[in-house]
């Protein structure tokens, strides 16, 4: 015999399907089922099927209810143990056991493997946990766990089809995932990942602005570093995210550009640090060891950035005569960049005044 959980509540034996009556026996089923193998007592159950106001009759009723279920099952499979009932039955004739167990073990597997695993655990599912018996109570924290686990292998499956190079394939369960959770970072960056390895590198930075939005109206948040970073890999075509390289390998390169680390102490908004980034890479990237050459990109970028504060078209000219910085604070910069290896630079979105503490503290 076997008890499904993923939909609606029902008991199979045979392929056939069981007749399990009406709503407070399927109950009762169900929080004997949450529990297998373990005792639970006729007051949990008394208070979970009545949510804390019972019948005088309540006690009664569950009993009739098993005498009930156990014609259906067999006497076996639910036996009286003081102070209350216990469900005989393996965990894994249980399909949300069956599917728990499929997932973990696919952890470890290479991608082709591990997809193979993951499909056969989604499929499963019949709709969602507990279908018939969603109004219950009790049942609210486990349907809420058995959902998120769902969530969390389809985007483990999805993973594993980017990394196996089936990026076209991912995007339409991705995209969906996505509409419905647009609070899931961890999608979106799949969803970003797989997009901009189709080729459709404007859809991708839409899936990061929609989570963005999404974080903000939320919580008020902003995506975290490794979100962002990937926007800016994809902004800038980095080939490090372009092949099938894994996800999470993906996710470990997913860090602030070395152009934009030398410059960073020096600037006051990110608008300027973009401005400067895109100057320093016209530059062909000056080595940490020429601060006039960072200086005077870093004078480009703040250029940049005026022109595309006022709406300029045009090509806009600087002087020499208003660096960003001093000579000498640049200098330091670069050199404290070259000589000290593993500093920790200022967090991504971090404001002005944490950059300009920063930029003190350094000098």
């Amino acid at each position: 015999m076997e008890i499904l959980v993923l939909g609606p509540l029902e008991a199979r034996s045979a392929r056939a399907r069981l007749s399990l009556g009406g709503p407070r026996q399927r109950a009762l089923l169900a929080e004997l089922v949450l529990h297998v193998g373990t005792v639970v007592s006729m007051d949990a159950i008394v208070d979970d099927l009545w949510g804390g106001t019972p019948p005088a009759t309540a006690e009664a009723v569950v009993q009739n209810a098993v005498a009930r279920l156990r014609r259906v099952l067999g006497r076996e499979a639910i036996e009286t143990r003081p102070p209350g009932y216990v469900l005989r039955l393996d965990p894994g004739a249980i399909d949300a056991h069956r599917f728990e167990r499929l997932v973990h073990d696919a952890q470890p597997l290479p991608a082709t493997e591990r997809l193979g695993i993951l499909g056969d655990a989604l499929a499963l599912w019949r709709g969602p946990a507990f279908a018939d018996l969603a109004y219950e109570s009790f049942l609210q924290d486990e349907i809420a766990r058995l959902d998120e686990l769902r969530l969390t292998a389809l985007e483990d499956r999805i993973e594993a089809e980017v990394e196996l190079g089936q990026h076209h394939d991912a995007v339409p369960a991705a995209a969906t995932l996505a509409t419905q959770h647009r609070e899931r970072e961890r999608l979106c960056r799949l969803l970003m990942l797989a997009l901009h390895r189709a080729g459709r590198q404007q859809e991708a930075l839409d899936a990061y602005e929609a989570t963005r939005r999404a974080l903000d109206e939320l919580w008020g948040l902003e995506p975290a570093e490794a979100t962002r970073a990937l926007q800016r890999m994809i902004l800038t075509h980095d080939p490090a995210i372009s092949g099938t390289k894994p996800v999470a390998e993906v996710a470990g390169l997913v860090r602030r550009p070395g152009s934009l680390l030398l410059v960073e102490p020096l600037l006051d908004d990110e608008l300027e640090l973009e401005a400067a980034g895109a100057a320093l890479d016209a530059c062909g990237m000056p080595s940490p060891r020429s601060p006039r050459a960072t200086a005077a990109c870093c004078r480009r970028g703040r250029a940049r950035s005026s022109s595309r504060r006022s709406g300029s078209t045009g090509p806009t000219r600087t002087t020499p005569s208003a660096p960003l910085a001093p000579r000498s604070s640049c200098a330091r910069s670069c050199a404290t960049a070259a000589s000290t290896p593993g500093r920790r630079w200022v967090r991504e979105g971090s404001s002005s005044r944490e950059r300009s503490r920063f930029s003190s503290a350094r000098s």
